[in-house]
């Protein structure tokens, strides 16, 4: 597996451009030549920080064990990181079009490992960079509202371990 670092490769690309003074299509074709352009492949979905890796993986590995073709019968969750449907199918809301820049149906997103992995990675990068892994557990499992409160919460879902419990267990996953 093959590490693709999206930030460095756009940094790489930009500076091209304002080097260049060169428009954005001139500068892309000349990435294009220098074979500077290059796209993950399917199946690669590491985006080369470790950390964050590491977490993403725990994640899904709390959630479904892996598994891209579950949903929740209780909460209707989907996917390899049990996203609910209500981040899926807001219009021009969701998470889906935060991440892809248009919407898809939850069939769409079901159906497509790829589609759970770009919108699932996205989302999680944004909470891991603004609250670590303790708290980008806690605003994957309660919310980003959650973060600041979590300290040793409880939540009363009745079957579903408490914030607290599912953060421990990220952390864990994590080696830490």
């Amino acid at each position: 597996m093959s590490n693709y670092d999206f930030d460095s490769a756009l940094r790489r690309r930009l500076g091209i451009i304002m080097e260049s003074n060169a428009t954005p299509t001139t500068s892309l074709n000349r990435l294009v030549q220098q074979k500077t352009v290059s796209t993950p492949s399917m199946t690669d979905y590491s985006s080369g920080n470790k950390g964050f890796d590491t977490f993403r993986k725990a994640i899904s590995a709390q959630e479904s064990g892996g598994n891209y073709n579950i949903t929740n019968k209780t909460s209707g969750a989907m996917g390899k990181y049990q996203i609910m449907p209500a981040n899926i199918t807001a219009s021009k809301g969701g998470w889906d079009y935060e991440a892809l820049g248009y919407d898809i149906t939850p069939q769409q997103f079901l159906s497509s490992p790829d589609l759970q992995e770009k919108i699932a990675s996205f989302k999680l990068k944004q909470y891991y960079d603004k609250y670590g892994p303790a708290g980008a557990a806690v605003a994957w499992y309660a919310g980003p509202g959650a973060v600041a409160k979590s300290t040793n919460s409880t939540t009363p879902q009745g079957a579903y371990p408490s914030i607290s419990a599912y953060k421990n267990s990220i952390l864990r996953r994590m080696g830490m």
